[in-house]
């Protein structure tokens, strides 16, 4: 008996150690729907500079169009991301990290299109991910670990835009900034854009 109660407890740890680990491996999606909210602010000079947007209106316009893209896309794949879910959680969450990474390398191509286009796909996902993290922990924990672990979803989102808005201190604020930042804003330097 007490063999039994033994392995019971150790099956039960394993239990739970694989669940927070579960947990905390969907919850990245939070946490990059809450970098993708705040990543542009901090780049504005960078990538002013690095797409040759000289004219101030011009950059101004883009800037707006980058960050609206993004919040648009955002709300529609929050609000049409049950077809994905309706494939499964696991699958759900492999499609949409996919769409993340189309979305990162067409922010690769050195072009202003490509940029607005990622940032949209890059939006998409986010809001996707908005809906099927809070879901996917609802479904897998227990009830006595739901207030735990639902919180998990709006701590990795702010933890997205803190560490967004920390990398941001690296890059120039200004265009004549001081020489500690660590992103230049060259056409040709492309550190920039792992940021973004």
């Amino acid at each position: 008996a007490m063999e039994q109660d033994l392995l019971e407890k150790g099956e039960m740890g394993f239990r739970k150690g694989y669940l927070i680990c579960y947990t905390l491996t969907i919850t990245l999606g939070s946490f990059i729907f809450g970098y993708s909210i705040a990543e542009i602010n901090p780049l504005n000079t960078v990538l002013r500079a690095a797409m040759d947007w000289e004219d101030k209106d011009t950059a101004t316009t883009y800037f707006s169009l980058i960050t609206t893209l993004g919040y648009v896309g955002a709300f529609i794949g929050s609000l049409f991301s049950d077809p994905v879910l309706q494939l499964g959680r696991r699958k759900a969450a492999f499609i949409i990290n996919l769409a993340v990474w189309a979305a990162c390398l067409i922010m690769l191509i050195q072009s202003t299109a490509a940029v607005l286009v990622g940032r949209f796909i890059f939006g998409l996902a986010g809001g996707a991910f908005g809906v099927l993290v809070p879901l996917f922990i609802r479904e897998i924990c227990p009830v006595e670990w739901s207030g735990a672990m639902g919180c998990l979803h709006q701590l990795f989102i702010t933890i997205g835009i803190l560490v967004s808005s920390l990398v941001g201190l690296m890059a120039p604020q200004e265009d004549h900034d001081a020489d500690w930042v660590i992103f230049a804003p060259h056409k040709d330097d492309w550190s920039w854009r792992v940021v973004f």
